[in-house]
């Protein structure tokens, strides 16, 4: 008759303890995280606002898909299994100046690998259904009262970066935010060139229009806008 060994079975608990906390190990190490989109649109000071002359009630994109740039000097590009861009597909559309008085707008969340990427592209498009049909961007509001609506149809790819043009969003397993503010008072600034003030209704329908093919005479000012959009969008992140 044999008598099992206690030093046998403390052997064995201690094997397994092991292994146990190496497989706990390698689930904390993860390869990937989740990383939310989400757009903000930071509102007018009275001074941008020309003391109220301007007031905007809504404000929307409508993006195609977000793209994420892998940063091709990343130590990650040498492995045997290469990081490749990643694509989040749309449409997503941002309605940034929501009635509940919200200022942002979730867009999805994307499982990225973890690396570095340098850059975040994303392509804009227009609608296809509701207010948004055929439009790609949409600002409304009121010029010294007067209700005022710019839409742009533009269909273009945006490269954005962060502010301080050195940052790079960087995945490291555990899961972000990464924010694309529409800086309203960059769009709108005396820098950009654009002088919203200067719209006019042309027709004198009572409403002053603003896109690539209204009756008020605002073409060029449409143009301003789409090419002023490209400098007012910047990335934010949560670290």
């Amino acid at each position: 008759m044999k008598l099992n060994s206690p030093v046998k079975h403390s052997a064995i608990l201690v094997a397994g303890l092991l292994l146990l906390s190496s497989c706990e190990t390698e689930e904390v190490e993860r390869t990937s995280a989740n990383v939310a989109v989400e757009a903000t649109a930071s509102p007018l000071t009275a001074a941008e606002s020309q003391q109220g002359r301007i007031v905007l009630t809504d404000f929307r994109i409508n993006i195609k898909e977000v793209e994420f740039e892998f940063d091709k000097a990343d130590a990650r590009s040498a492995t045997d299994v290469a990081v490749k861009d990643v694509k989040l597909k749309g449409p997503f559309e941002l309605d940034l100046l929501s009635p509940n008085g919200s200022l942002s707008a979730i867009a999805a969340t994307v499982v990225l690998p973890n690396a570095v990427y340098e850059q975040v592209g994303f392509k804009t498009h227009k609608g296809t259904s509701g207010v948004m049909l055929d439009k790609a961007v949409l600002m409304a509001g009121t010029l010294d009262g007067v209700p005022f609506e710019f839409w742009h149809d533009m269909d273009e790819e945006f490269d954005v970066d962060f502010e301080d043009a050195n940052q790079d969003l960087v995945v490291d397993g555990h899961d972000q935010a990464l924010t694309i503010d529409y800086k309203i008072s960059t769009l709108l600034s005396a820098a950009s060139g654009v002088d919203l003030t200067a719209a006019r209704d042309g027709n004198g329908d009572g409403k002053i229009e603003i896109s690539p093919k209204d009756a008020d005479g605002n073409q060029e000012l449409a143009k301003d806008l789409r090419d002023s959009l490209r400098s007012a969008i910047k990335l934010m992140d949560d670290k």
